[in-house]
């Protein structure tokens, strides 16, 4: 039977405890509170989103059909995670509106933007996933229709759908979205349901069972902390000799 009494064995179990108790803590929240949003949060959420996202502000009006395709993504809620696809077509050059001029072409405007949006996700630990540019054209085209082309296609995980309002609704939003509706042409965004893809949860979860890991080889492995077989023999050994 291990030894739970030599001081080894308490401090580890200690770190275990602690690392458990840190990772349980991240995934709950993490993974969202489950908590649906109702019908009056969704509403005053896009209201604090039409104060601030406008022409003046940004160079877009939203149109009618554009804030009614959020609502209706807001009155859905489940209350879970999920990734949000952002498929985008950018300009031929940067589209600011008047008043707002900065320097350089498309890729500084959309860098203006990725910045500051990422500082904003990363509050309420959201995060980008992925990343991806045009390369070529593309590999292959199935049915009759044309192809859209899109420039580049961004992954980003939300907590929940209230993270998602609370971000688009954010009065510090408005003058980053800015930098976007300058050079992106089209937005198409698709909400997925999380299914089999990595995730920040997983990795703390990898990093807490390798630091248990790291914790027991620092120590001199389990089997040395809890003094199981030959190792409680030499641990008893050691105590008989300070006596």
């Amino acid at each position: 039977m291990p030894n739970l009494k030599n001081k080894k064995a308490m401090i580890f179990l200690g770190i275990v405890l602690v690392l458990v108790i840190v990772y349980v803590s991240f995934a709950n929240y993490h993974n969202g509170s489950g908590k649906k949003l109702t019908n009056q949060e969704v509403d005053n959420y896009i209201s604090e989103m039409q104060r601030n996202i406008t022409k003046d502000s940004t160079g877009v009006e939203l149109s009618s059909a554009e804030i009614e395709q959020v609502r209706y993504f807001g009155y859905n809620d489940d209350g879970k995670s999920f990734y949000m696809i952002n498929l985008m077509r950018a300009n031929e050059k940067p589209m600011y509106p008047a008043g707002h001029d900065y320097p350089g072409n498309v890729a500084d405007a959309k860098k203006r933007y990725v910045d500051g949006a990422t500082a904003l996700l990363l509050k309420k630990l959201d995060y980008p996933v992925v990343n991806l540019s045009y390369a070529s054209r593309e590999a292959m085209s199935q049915g009759s229709g044309e192809l859209e082309k899109f420039d580049q296609f961004y992954l980003i995980r939300y907590k929940n759908r209230k993270d998602f309002m609370e971000l688009i609704s954010n009065p510090a939003y408005a003058p980053i979205a800015m930098h976007k509706f300058a050079a992106d042409k089209d937005t198409i965004l698709i909400p997925i349901t999380t299914g089999d893809i990595m995730n920040l949860n997983q990795i703390v979860l990898f990093a807490t069972i390798a630091l248990i890991w790291l914790a027991s080889e620092v120590m001199g492995g389990w089997r040395k902390i809890f003094a199981v077989g030959r190792y409680k023999e030499e641990l008893s050994k050691e105590e008989g000799s300070k006596v």
